[in-house]
């Protein structure tokens, strides 16, 4: 009796599926190879209801006023964080920074997306001036740090326009922001999280600190021995997606810049999510890594145990993911480059395929 009930739904399931490939080619719908086609499809379906659902309220806060105007507004500044809708909700922002009035979060809100869209726009000098112009009104009233942005939230936005800076190369802008965010706020918390980037950011153009362990075959690993060639060092677990997400870039780096005098080499801190009791017991799951290394057909060198650990101190690395870029010399040039930043940098530094227009 159940495997008739089950072949009956089963039976009216595939009836129905047959109705809607029917309506959806009579639509015009496209007929996917394969789930991740799908997958895409309708995330971009998502990205454009969810922008234009954006801009709808966008439009309707600059109608409303008062208290609904408020939260509208703070809607569309939710969303475009969330998102990473800076650009589409700049009017937005820029409508709401010109208003006498206002929440001081929705504000600071409104200021960094505004600043954020900026630096997309390579406006880098600008959003600077901006955002001091903004500090400086700001602090001629007192504002309770209850009443600014939370921590979640400010590192958010924070390391958003930071990462612009840092892919546009402007490392000097970089660093006045982290003092700008640690000056302006007295939340232990930021401080400390700003301090910290900007001790990486003053890494640059020193010599890169040691960097000696083993790899996945137990093999022994030195940074030195790798002198004469421009070395990506990539901090990276198995447990951290964006992490993973940039293997393919890198593999095709890789195998672009082979003979060109490019090296990567991969830190593997799969290590730092593993409980004391853990690491005391079974240690490095280095054939789990291993196999993950096979199976993203990762072919450089990659640091894991005890030598990974010391290099994640000795760079400072409590987050990932993180990587610097290191000259022929031996001395830490950019930080955190990633794809089409470090494929136009690796073409400026050794010629190549992306080097052309």
């Amino acid at each position: 009796m159940r495997f008739s009930v089950r072949f009956a739904a089963a039976s009216c399931g595939l009836v129905s599926l047959a109705v809607v490939a029917a309506v959806a080619q009579e639509v015009g719908k496209p007929e996917f190879r394969s789930l991740a086609e799908l997958d895409a499809h309708y995330r971009q379906q998502a990205d454009e209801l969810d922008r234009r659902k954006l801009l709808d309220m966008a439009a309707l806060a600059g109608r409303l006023t008062g208290m609904e105007a408020e939260e509208a507004y703070r809607a569309v500044f939710d969303v475009a964080v969330a998102r990473g809708f800076f650009n589409a909700a700049e009017p937005a922002a820029r409508a709401y920074l010109s208003r006498e009035e206002g929440a001081p979060q929705s504000q600071a809100l409104a200021a960094m997306i505004s600043l954020i869209a900026q630096a997309d726009r390579g406006e880098y000098d600008r959003s600077l001036a901006d955002l001091e112009g903004f500090l400086k009104r700001r602090a001629a009233v007192h504002i309770p740090e209850e009443q600014r942005l939370p921590p979640p939230l400010l590192f958010a936005v924070g390391e958003a326009y930071l990462q612009r800076l840092i892919q546009g190369g402007r490392y000097d802008i970089a660093r006045k922001v982290c003092q700008l965010a640690v000056a302006n706020r007295s939340d232990p918390a930021i401080k400390a999280h700003f301090e910290k980037r900007q001790a990486r950011l003053d890494m640059i153009g020193k010599p890169a600190p040691v960097i000696e362990g083993k790899d996945v075959d137990g093999k022994p690993v030195r940074l030195a021995d790798l002198k004469g060639k421009v070395v990506l060092v990539d901090f990276w677990a198995t447990w951290c997606p964006p992490c993973v997400a940039s293997f393919p870039a890198l593999r095709q780096l890789a195998r672009e810049y082979k003979d060109r005098g490019f090296a990567i080499l991969g830190v593997n801190l799969d290590d730092l999510a593993r409980s004391e009791s853990d690491q005391a017991g079974a240690g490095p799951a280095t054939g789990d890594i291993r196999w993950f290394l096979v199976s993203q057909r990762a072919g450089w060198t990659n640091l894991v145990g005890p030598g990974a650990d010391a290099a994640a101190k000795a760079f400072g690395v409590e987050e990932i993911p993180a990587s610097f870029l290191i000259d022929r010399e031996g001395k830490i040039i950019h930080v955190e480059l990633r794809e089409q930043a470090l494929a136009r940098t690796l073409a400026q530094l050794l010629g190549g395929p992306t080097a052309k227009p």
